[in-house]
């Protein structure tokens, strides 16, 4: 009968966590980058003098201390979920020497902190450090994500460009928490979360005209969010059938549910960005060649022999749809 160790177990799961580790991994980012994400969401400067004192109190050493800058570099990159293979490829070195010195320096410098402050006995393995030092609020609060629109004049965007774009994003605006949360395929309009000071940045380099040359795109627009104001397929859908329904009750025969819809989505578009003249602009949206625009009472689109009764008629149901339409997404 062959008996396995809860030791042998233990290392048999490491070696298959690394190892799938090593072959699916997802992030491309620098040692640098790493320790700017570090510092952007932890309190390093605190933990780094902490875990000097441990490290002086470990060597018994009379004079004052630091972490070394190796040390320091693996620290941000366990902080930010790194394993020791990871760390380890991005510093240049063998996984077996990186794992023999956090063994016998950084891991043991942890550990005299955790327990110290914790005041009970830990088991140090790097997927648990970062939370650790999470109980011990040594992690920023987090800021609340800004959302905003970068409209790009393409017709077609692959996945490696969606990765370039997002790269450059990152590197120009100095931000590496940047996200690019979704796409809109009509237009090619890409919504990003950061920080507001991101957003601010990359408007300004967007109206100084230099944000097209930075990112390697043609860029038409850059709008700030207002997430308060996003209605749902479901509502739109709702609200879509109750204005079908006035139509069809005013003599608009020809009205389509999807022409309806594809309006609602266009104004809701407009309302997400924060655009200083929004009133002129769905005004505008909903006048000009689209949901009723041109088209005669009659139900003719060709019909131009309207009198100015019937004109007049047209142009305040126009004005009451819209005004509407616009209720429906200023009362969100």
């Amino acid at each position: 009968m062959t008996v396995i160790s809860l030791t042998g177990i233990r290392k048999f799961f490491q070696t298959l966590s690394d190892m799938t580790i090593e072959e699916l991994t997802l992030s491309d980012m620098t040692i640098d980058e790493l320790i700017k994400q570090a510092e952007d969401e932890w309190y390093t400067d605190r933990l780094k003098a902490d875990l000097a004192e441990y490290k002086r109190e470990y060597k018994a050493s009379n004079r004052k201390l630091e972490l070394s800058p190796k040390e320091y570099k693996c620290l941000c990159g366990l902080l930010c979920n790194y394993s020791p293979v990871e760390i380890a490829t991005k510093l240049n070195n063998t996984k077996q020497s990186l794992r023999e010195e956090l063994s016998q320096g950084l891991y043991r410098y942890i550990k005299m902190l955790i327990e110290h402050k914790k005041g009970l006995s830990v088991e140090i393995q790097w997927f648990s450090i970062a939370r650790h030092f999470d109980d011990l609020e040594y992690k920023k609060k987090p800021v609340e994500k800004f959302k905003w629109t970068l409209k790009i004049n393409l017709e077609a965007f692959s996945k490696e460009e969606q990765e370039d774009i997002l790269a450059k994003m990152k590197n120009v605006l100095d931000d590496y928490s940047i996200k690019l949360e979704n796409i809109n395929k009509g237009c090619i309009l890409l919504t990003f979360s950061s920080s507001q000071q991101a957003f601010e940045q990359a408007k300004s380099l967007f109206e100084a005209g230099e944000l097209p040359e930075l990112l390697g795109v043609p860029i038409l627009d850059v709008q700030a969010v207002n997430t308060k104001r996003i209605r749902t397929q479901e509502e739109q859908e709702e609200f879509a059938n109750s204005l079908l329904r006035t139509c069809r009750r005013e003599g608009y025969d020809w009205v389509e549910f999807s022409q309806i819809l594809d309006i609602l989505d266009a104004v809701q578009q407009a309302y997400l960005t924060r655009k200083e003249a929004i009133a002129a602009a769905i005004k505008e949206l909903l006048s000009s060649n689209t949901l009723l625009a041109d088209v005669s009472k009659s139900g003719d689109p060709e019909d131009s022999s309207n009198d100015a009764e019937e004109e007049d008629l047209y142009t305040e149901f126009i004005n009451a749809l819209n005004e509407e339409i616009i209720d429906f997404y200023r009362n969100t």
